[in-house]
């Protein structure tokens, strides 16, 4: 099974950066997990302007 989450981008950034390690969310899969797919839920662009 393959999962989609909505990740806050500053969240993201620290996964990405292996300073976060774990992500927790209200749900739990069923079934097992082989890909996970995040994606930030601000624009990078609008981010980076507003730094």
């Amino acid at each position: 099974m393959n999962v989609l989450m909505s990740i806050k981008l500053g969240i993201c950034d620290k996964m990405l950066s292996y300073e976060k390690l774990y992500e927790f969310k209200k749900s739990i899969f069923k079934q097992d997990v082989e890909k996970i797919v995040i994606y930030s839920t601000y624009s990078v662009r609008l981010y980076d302007i507003l730094k």
